[in-house]
């Protein structure tokens, strides 16, 4: 397919025979009449072969055509039609690219150039919306639009400014990288310009209008460069059209097809050659405008040509006059692996799956490219923990937290900062503002062990969850139970947030429950046993809800005495009487 759409590009300068025409010469052949399908068409545009014509009109309505004997509107019939008006609604001019893969379509209602995929060539049943560009600020009436054959510029003309407008486009015919370059006034010859069309060389430029109902002829001294145009002859259609919208030349230069709305048809003339400029190399572009009349390949910057590289394809002839062409599958990243295969074509160092790679990480070998694109490697020393230290190096590599002798960590105590890995491989850290008695927790290397559990007595058994068991009991003159956290403590109770729970609720929970609230009942303290400290400062939180009772009690106690001595003063003053 590839090598298809090359020959389909570089047909115009190597199957077909050009001729530089001479439009004075063309004489009326013949019309066809489609005012079944279209009663206001805008313009007409061939597939290169000559086999399929298509029409497009001002309701947004593309008519397809197919010609059993190529470029012979005579032996036309319907197709199909497909409607484009959801994206623009008063359709002006119509393109495609060589190959047919892609159509362009330009009208009035959004000043915008619209690029479609067709996944069969030609078949306009098979569009598909890809982009648009707005040609709004250079014209807001474009009438018709016109490609390069490399699809490296494409050409307007619009009512308003009676001009042509070029643009340039960085790659070859996506309309995305489209950018303005100039103008070209036709307004002299024709103030109403409604289609466009350039020769097969690009050295020719025609504009058709309903003001004058001609063809103007402008030559191009540098092929595509409206820039070098100036005003030649012109060719008067209006005994066939006397309402014209648009033109069209057969590949070889030998027919010309006119299209317009007073007659819902299309018009066929014959074109003579110019015989005055030689064409030395045989390629059917004549001397004073090929780039060298040597060589049949190279013909006018822009025009196909075929640079003999089947790796390459929309092959066109560069400014200094050699056939070049772009990378069917190109290698971005210089790798010498080819997009296609490359699964990263923007990283030389992924390629494909299993080939070698790079991973950046030193304690890794064996590196290559995963499945999904990454590079990766096997660990010559590991890193369980996923600290970034190998196994080799690091104290602990099952807790990312402990690293190396001198390394910050976080002993998760926020009484204390500067936290450090310790040489017996903990996690330590001085209290914050410095002095000795903000913890009770110290590092000691000297500790007594079985499978990280300490036991005294016979067994060897230990409930889950715990540290510590002795097996008879433990007799002590005192126990101090450290806290991990001062949230831990009851002191939250005298905090102005806080929610005490009124007498009435607490006397409704105690019958329900039998145990005071936030209590353990006595079954959960049979079962899980008592902590210490939990127990402690739950039973001091009883403690503080008491005492706030009992202040709130004690204000109330005073407001009822007050109450009560102003009573007995005004007992006694009725009693005096």
């Amino acid at each position: 397919m590839k090598n298809l759409i090359i020959v389909l590009l570089v047909c115009i300068f190597s199957s077909a025979t050009l001729v530089a025409q001479d439009i004075s010469t063309a004489s009326y052949v013949k019309n066809f009449k489609f005012n079944t399908q279209e009663i206001l068409p805008e313009a007409v545009v061939f597939n290169d072969a000559g086999t399929k014509f298509f029409v497009i009109g001002n309701s947004g309505l593309i008519h397809e055509y197919l010609l059993t004997t190529a470029y012979d509107i005579s032996t036309a019939s319907f197709v199909q039609n497909i409607d484009i008006s959801t994206n623009e609604k008063s359709a002006k001019g119509l393109a495609f690219n060589p190959s047919g893969s892609k159509m362009y379509v330009i009208g009035r209602t959004s000043d915008k150039v619209h690029e479609y995929n067709l996944a069969s060539p030609f078949d306009i049943s098979t569009t598909a919306y890809v982009q648009n560009f707005s040609v709004k600020a250079q014209e807001n009436a474009a009438n018709g639009i016109v490609f390069n054959p490399g699809g490296t510029q494409f050409f307007i003309i619009g009512r308003i400014g009676d001009d042509v407008t070029e643009y340039a486009l960085t790659n070859p015919f996506d309309i995305s990288t489209a950018a303005y370059v100039q103008e070209f006034s036709v307004s002299a010859e024709e103030p109403d310009p409604t289609g466009l069309a350039f020769n097969s060389t690009g050295t020719k430029l025609y504009v058709i209008g309903t003001n004058t109902d001609k063809i103007q002829e402008y030559l191009l001294s540098s092929a595509y460069d409206i820039g070098t145009a100036s005003f030649s002859q012109n060719f008067d259609v209006k005994p066939k059209e006397g309402n014209p919208s648009g033109l069209f030349f057969s590949a070889d230069n030998t027919q010309l097809f006119v299209i317009g709305k007073s007659g819902d048809d299309v018009n066929e003339y014959s074109i003579e050659p110019d015989v005055t400029d030689p064409d030395e190399d045989g390629d059917s572009v004549p001397a004073s405008v090929d780039c060298n009349d040597n060589d049949a390949n190279v013909t006018i910057e822009g025009a196909s040509c075929d640079d003999g590289d089947v790796a390459t394809e929309n092959d066109s002839v560069t400014a200094d006059c050699t056939c070049s062409g772009t990378l069917i599958d190109p290698d971005a990243d210089g790798d010498g692996v080819p997009a296609s295969q490359d699964c990263n074509d923007n990283d030389a160092n992924l390629t494909k799956e299993g080939a070698n790679c790079n991973d950046g990480n030193a304690a890794t070998e064996n590196d290559i490219v995963m499945a999904d694109c990454t590079c990766s490697g096997t660990n010559s020393d590991p890193d369980a923990d996923g600290d970034n230290v190998p196994a080799s190096e690091d104290c602990n590599d099952n807790d990312a937290n402990l690293t190396t002798e001198g390394a910050t960590c976080d002993d998760g105590d926020a009484t204390t900062e500067n936290d450090i890995v310790t040489n017996a491989c903990t996690c330590a850290g001085t209290p914050i503002g410095g002095g000795t008695g903000l913890t009770l927790w110290t590092d000691n290397a000297d500790y007594l062990s079985y499978d990280k559990k300490i036991l005294i007595g016979t067994t060897t058994k230990l409930p889950s969850g715990f540290g510590l068991y002795v097996q008879d009991g433990i007799l002590a003159e005192k126990v101090k139970v450290a806290l991990e956290n001062t949230d831990d403590w009851a002191d939250y109770v005298f905090k102005e947030t806080y929610q005490l729970k009124p007498v009435s609720e607490v006397e409704a929970f105690v019958k329900e429950h039998h145990h005071l609230p936030n209590v353990p009942a006595a079954s959960d303290l049979h079962k899980n046993g008592i902590d210490l400290a939990k127990m402690d400062a739950t039973l001091l939180q009883q403690i503080e809800e008491l005492w706030l009772h009992v202040i709130e009690i004690k204000k109330e106690s005073k407001e009822l005495k007050k109450e009560n001595e102003k009573l007995k003063k005004k007992v006694e003053e009725l009693e005096k009487q």
